[in-house]
């Protein structure tokens, strides 16, 4: 079951957090120890950075937090 209490949601972002710019990079630093990394793709079409976003988290999974850049 998830942690909602402010203890345990700061214990899951412990860690080192990396922005990256693509699955790859993200792969790479998960790999390196990332417990977060942010994907960030500004000028992309929203579909790449859609398709970019699914890929990072299927890499993630189970190993780290994924944050996306909106687009505004």
């Amino acid at each position: 079951m998830p942690t909602t209490d402010g203890a345990g949601r700061r214990a899951r972002l412990a860690g080192l957090y990396v922005l990256v710019r693509s699955p790859e990079e993200a792969r790479a630093a998960i790999a390196g120890g990332a417990r977060v990394v942010q994907l960030r793709i500004k000028d992309a079409p929203a579909g790449e950075v859609l398709e970019a976003a699914r890929r990072t988290v299927a890499i993630a999974a189970g190993r780290a937090l994924v944050v996306v850049n909106d687009r505004a």
